[in-house]
């Protein structure tokens, strides 16, 4: 029996987990997929124009590149890790990187 001041395990619901890690899983490999398209873009544009706001960008899009694949929950369990239940705040960082990354793919295409 846990003492007062420790934390209690949360409450499993079956199937709870396994939706939110299905759908974490599946935006970050979109997350993953538009950020390699958009570093090819904008290198095949920087070796066009040497500009630095093109370096900015690939740069920027390395680290959200690197973000992504660290979030991925096949990563975590390539290297044996399982992932705990967080319910829905465990796929808000990636929705919020999607909605980031269609802005600039929006973009990439109008300009």
């Amino acid at each position: 029996m846990p003492l007062p001041w420790q934390p209690r395990p949360p409450k499993y619901i079956p199937g709870d987990i396994e939706f939110y890690y299905t759908a974490k899983t599946v935006v970050s490999t979109i997350n993953i997929t538009l950020l390699v398209f958009l570093i090819m873009n904008y290198t095949i544009m920087y070796s066009d124009t040497k500009s630095e706001f093109l370096l900015g960008l690939i740069i920027f899009s390395l680290v959200l590149l690197l973000h992504a694949i660290s979030s991925n929950p096949l990563v975590f369990q390539l290297f044996g890790f399982h992932a705990f239940g967080l319910g829905p705040f465990a796929i808000l960082p990636d929705i919020f990187t999607l909605a980031a990354l269609l802005v600039l793919v929006y973009l990439t295409f109008k300009y």
